[in-house]
C-alpha cells in the first residue's frame, strides 16, 4: 500500500510541475511575442519558440511517462498526454501566427 501511494505522489507531483512548466512556456511564448524585455519592433526568436515548444511536449511526457511506467495496466496516459500535448502546441502555434 505504501509503494502505491509513493507512486501516485510521484505521478501527482511531476503532473503539477510539469502543468507549471507549461504555464510558464506559454507565458513566455506570449512575452516572447509582446516584445517584453526586447525591442517591440524585433522579430521573435524562431529557435526560442521551437525550444519552448519542445519544453512544452516535455512538461507534459514526463509525467504520462512515469504513469505509464508505474501503472502499464492503464494505457489511457498516453492518449491524454496526446490530446493535450496537440492541444497546447495548436495554442502555441495560434499564438505564433496571430503574433506575426
Amino acid at each position: 500500500m505504501r509503494i502505491l501511494l509513493g507512486k501516485i505522489a510521484v505521478v501527482a507531483a511531476a503532473s503539477a510541475f510539469g502543468a507549471l512548466g507549461m504555464i510558464g512556456c506559454a507565458l513566455a511564448v506570449y512575452f516572447e511575442f509582446s516584445g517584453f524585455g526586447g525591442g517591440r519592433d524585433t522579430e521573435p526568436r524562431l529557435i526560442y519558440l521551437v525550444l519552448l515548444g519542445v519544453g512544452f511536449v516535455a512538461c507534459l511526457g514526463v509525467p504520462a511517462f512515469l504513469w505509464h511506467r508505474f501503472f502499464p495496466g492503464i494505457r489511457a496516459a498516453w492518449i491524454i498526454a496526446f490530446v493535450v500535448v496537440v492541444i497546447g502546441v495548436a495554442t502555441l502555434m495560434g499564438i505564433s501566427i496571430a503574433g506575426t
